[in-house]
């Protein structure tokens, strides 16, 4: 047992003490619920205490939303191990596009890589799992709302910090587009 699941454990029981022997389903459920609430929370706090400590918060706050919001859409990757996914997240959301900002890209390549990323949302986007096939009409849905998302992101990252943001965005699209053409 992990350190987060005991935590959970003692802040289920402190939530509602008579619920582990009321009804032993719900308190697993609570719990559940309560480590979800902190691994996700932990990574965010990580990220943007990063972002601050080394004065880019505007651009941990960026690209956490803009990962966060895609991959709604598209799906994906799960490890197994928390780890891993804190490592993954700190350097889809923070790392990366902290390198990228400090590339210059022409405006060539930055549009030929835009294009690539769009041609590859209607390509793999959204990832299905097995157990859940979405029909036709949900699944053209989710294509429309990936692309959407994408190109608000663009526009954003060029407004919230010119072309070294769209570099930062176009390797965080490029990170969600792989870890959900993996899985397929």
């Amino acid at each position: 047992m992990d350190l987060q699941h005991k935590l959970a454990e003692q802040i289920a029981v402190w939530m509602d003490p008579d619920k582990e022997e009321e009804n032993q389903e719900e308190h697993i459920l609570l719990v559940y619920g309560i480590e979800l609430f902190l691994n996700e929370f932990l990574k965010i706090m990580l990220i943007f205490i990063i972002g601050l400590l080394m004065g880019e918060s505007k651009l941990a706050i960026f690209f956490m939303a803009y990962v966060m919001i895609a991959r709604k859409f598209s799906g994906g990757k799960h490890f197994k191990s928390n780890l891993m996914c804190t490592i993954f997240t700190t350097f889809t959301c923070y790392i990366g596009p902290l390198l990228c900002t400090q590339l210059r890209l022409p405006l060539v390549l930055q549009i030929a890589v835009g294009i690539l990323e769009i041609l590859c949302i209607f390509a793999w986007i959204p990832y299905e799992k097995e157990e859940q096939a979405f029909t036709q009409e949900l699944r053209k849905k989710r294509k429309l709302q990936s692309l959407h998302c994408f190109l608000v992101g663009i526009f954003g990252a060029w407004l919230l910090g010119g072309v070294a943001f769209v570099n930062g965005l176009l390797l965080c699209e490029g990170i969600v587009l792989i870890s959900t053409i993996q899985k397929k």
